[in-house]
């Protein structure tokens, strides 16, 4: 199994990561947004991060992986940081924490299309 691998601070990557971060923070859960932030924009350690949290090193390096690849992915679909220069409007960000809820009251989702779907809307309305 190949190692996985965080973005070294004040990297090109971490910088990206950060960028997607703001597009796509929104449709995360409140504890991968807090642990990515501390971690990308503020630098946090993941130790200090478990810490305040009273779980596992390997814990916040796991969820952080996993956001990493989530973002990852709506973007290779959305493209929306293309798009957007850096940033999203209030307006659009507000459509995608209205999705966003509407993700979290669907419990498990066994199918992204409509996720897909609606967020391409929103990239239409961008170009």
């Amino acid at each position: 199994m190949p190692q996985k691998r965080l973005a070294r601070p004040n990297s090109p990557e971490r910088k990206h990561l950060v960028k997607l971060l703001e597009i796509y923070g929104c449709l995360l859960t409140e504890k991968q947004l807090e642990f990515s932030t501390r971690h990308w924009v503020k630098g946090e350690t993941l130790a200090a991060i478990a810490a305040d949290h009273k779980v596992t090193r390997q814990a916040i390096h796991e969820t952080i992986f996993h956001v990493k690849r989530i973002v990852a992915d709506y973007d290779d679909k959305l493209k929306l940081s293309r798009h957007t220069g850096g940033g999203v409007g209030n307006e659009t960000r507000d459509r995608i924490e209205k999705l966003r809820q509407r993700i979290a009251s669907q419990g498990i989702i066994y199918s992204v299309d409509w996720i897909v779907r609606e967020l391409g809307l929103i990239l239409e309305e961008i170009k």
